[in-house]
């Protein structure tokens, strides 16, 4: 699920939000083991 490392990085992540949140990296692993990681940055213009 991409939705809290996007959430995170657009300042709308509530209670959980970090300041700062920059890169976001986000790991799952599935069945046999297979692993996916992304790496999300946020590069617009949104400044804390």
């Amino acid at each position: 699920m991409r939705g809290e490392p996007v959430w995170l990085l657009r300042g709308q992540a509530g209670a959980r939000q970090v300041d700062y949140a920059n890169p976001a990296l986000q790991h799952n692993v599935g069945l046999g083991g297979a692993a996916v990681v992304t790496l999300y940055a946020n590069t617009g213009s949104i400044h804390r």
